[in-house]
């Protein structure tokens, strides 16, 4: 693996694991309710509280927004674990096996796609009370000094958890956009992967004893077609049981 390549797998391991212990902490500290407490408080979007005066008169409450719902933090979570499966699961393959271009465009274009919906339900709104329209999360557009003591910590892990998945749905875009062109260009070999047997799949190998061979394997092809190329035209005067003799011993 070259040092470039390192480097990528160093930030989005260091990356991954930090969406990770955020997300750990959004779910297990409750964090959403407690920032849908504050901002109800503050009338920056639905009162939770509230809900009470709609069972006191035998109504349904209304569905409770997504943004607060403990079912994204259970989502986040999960789309955090994965991210850091994959990662591992690709680092290990491109030392030791062989991974396809083709599973690895399709896996990290599925999970990207997941990583965009996860970061846009991040950012939705709250228009459950009339009076208390909220088109985005208080903890995104307003500073978290404003928020309670007891939802400081959730105003900020809230919104760190939103900028990571920003950052991780680049990543992903990022990886998918250069695999594309760079197959599109028939340079596979510079993102580590090598074309296996005779077919038209692209394998990740990611030993430096498999890229030397095929160089070599290369240069004794070109050496050989080579010298046909010069021998041609003294081929023409042999007949054909002479010349497959030939290009036997070449």
């Amino acid at each position: 693996m070259s040092f470039r390549g390192l480097a990528f797998l160093v930030a989005e391991s260091c990356l991954s694991l930090a969406a990770l212990v955020v997300f750990t902490a959004v779910f297990v500290g409750d964090y959403r309710m407690k920032a849908w407490l504050n901002g109800g408080g503050e009338g920056w979007n639905s009162d939770p509280a509230q809900r009470v005066y709609f069972y006191a008169n035998f109504k349904e409450p209304p569905e409770i927004p997504t943004i607060w719902t403990q079912a994204l933090s259970k989502a986040t979570l999960g789309m955090a674990i994965l991210t850091v499966v994959w990662l591992f699961v690709h680092g290990i393959a491109s030392r030791h096996h062989y991974i396809s271009l083709g599973a690895t465009l399709a896996c990290e274009t599925f999970i990207a796609l997941l990583w965009i919906y996860i970061t846009l339900e991040q950012c939705s709104s709250d228009l459950t009370d009339e009076e208390h329209l909220s088109q985005y999360p208080w903890f995104l557009t307003r500073a978290c000094s404003r928020a309670w003591d007891d939802a400081k910590a959730a105003c900020h892990t809230l919104r760190a958890g939103f900028y990571l998945s920003l950052v991780i749905v680049c990543m992903f875009c990022g990886r998918i956009i250069l695999s594309i062109h760079t197959l599109s260009c028939g340079r596979p070999r510079e993102l580590g992967y090598t074309k296996a047997g005779t077919g038209s799949s692209y394998h990740l190998g990611a030993t430096e004893d498999d890229d030397e061979a095929f160089e070599l394997r290369s240069s004794e092809d070109d050496r050989q077609q080579a010298l046909r190329d010069a021998i041609s035209p003294v081929l023409a005067f042999f007949p054909a049981s002479h010349s497959r003799s030939l290009d036997e011993h070449f």
